[in-house]
């Protein structure tokens, strides 16, 4: 039985489908970054002054690790969602437990006023936060496919990965213009200012997907109740499955584990903290343009992921090998370091 064509009504203008997914997805990223970021340079002491510093940023980074488990439970969780309300509400939830969950890390009184405490909500926002950002990716590029003109879907498909280098470059441009009154105040109070500008992105990410109608195909699949052929050949083929859900785990651990997190540690004079906020905000631009130039190189390739992945694992081992180079960082005690009083913060 076959059922009446949807009318053009429930097509969603590109404009918005682009405004829906690349600058939504860049506010979900946006608040993934900045915790990556303040996780290196001002958790450690706000949450973590009872310990040592190596042991501050250790806690510190384990709380981007441990919750982080909780991101493929909110692929889960949002992609059923997307899959039985529709891509629309699952996109509208996933933004509001993200911005929810990054505005409150901002107003979480530190240590020295609430105890243990602080860093156990710490931990369950955060875990939030990746519950969030789990269901972010996958839900917005289902979402910018299906939405997207016959013809564009190639491209469309690309504004979400372009959201996620924009998020970098929004929160880096943002925490650096927190930390420019100085480190008293930035430890203070100016560390919470990206968190809570955060709110004021997430009100233009949920009206921009308040205002996207559901995307046609999958009205299509519902009313004629046809089978997710991608889930079936999940389940044809999990070992292949597990395989990319590991590969998508290493590239998220090198991006904010290694750049977003570990780089960022070495903010410990003004010259620095310039010249790496500066390569973020390059590095955030230019990573707005790679996955479109991505999408261009596979098509010419004949559709093969082959040429993308040896020019993503060339780009990782440079980057890896300029971070592994250096002989100091945060957990390496220099001459000045040694020479710094006891009573002077560690890098």
């Amino acid at each position: 039985m076959t059922t009446a064509p949807l009318t053009p009504r429930t097509r969603t203008r590109p404009g918005k489908v682009m405004g829906a997914t690349l600058l939504g997805t860049s506010i979900e990223w946006y608040d993934v970054a900045i915790y990556s970021m303040g996780a290196a340079v001002v958790i450690p002491q706000v949450f973590f002054p009872y310990l040592d510093p190596g042991s501050g940023i250790l806690s510190s980074f384990a709380t981007l690790a441990i919750a982080s488990v909780a991101r493929p439970a909110g692929a889960l969780l949002f992609g059923w969602i997307g899959d039985t309300a529709g891509r629309r509400p699952a996109l509208i939830g996933s933004m509001l437990v993200m911005t929810v969950a990054t505005v409150g890390i901002g107003f979480i009184p530190g240590y020295a006023s609430i105890g243990i405490m602080a860093p156990v909500l710490l931990v369950l926002l955060r875990v939030l936060q990746s519950l969030a950002v789990g269901g972010e990716w996958g839900g917005a590029t289902s979402y910018a496919v299906e939405a997207a003109p016959p013809r564009w879907r190639a491209v469309f498909g690309a504004f979400p990965q372009m959201g996620n280098s924009l998020g970098i470059f929004l929160s880096s441009a943002v925490f650096t213009l927190a930390a420019l009154p100085g480190q008293e105040f930035f430890l203070e109070t100016g560390w919470r200012i990206p968190f809570w500008v955060a709110g004021g992105l997430g009100l233009i990410g949920l009206w921009l997907r308040f205002s996207i109608e559901e995307s046609q195909e999958f009205l299509e699949t519902k009313q004629n109740r046809i089978v997710n052929p991608h889930a079936q050949k999940a389940r044809m083929r999990p070992g292949l499955l597990l395989l990319g859900m590991g590969l998508a785990g290493i590239f998220s651990a090198g991006a904010y584990g290694v750049v977003g997190t570990y780089v960022t540690s070495w903010f410990d004079t003004e010259t620095r903290q310039r010249s790496i906020s500066l390569a973020y905000q390059i590095a955030g631009v230019l990573g707005v343009f790679t996955p479109m130039a991505a999408q261009l190189l596979t098509n010419a390739a004949g559709t093969s992921w082959v040429p993308v992945a040896v020019l993503y694992v060339v780009l990782s081992v440079i980057s890896v090998w300029c971070v592994a180079s250096r002989r100091e960082g945060p957990l390496v005690e220099s001459d000045d370091d040694a020479a710094r009083p006891a009573s002077a913060p560690a890098r």
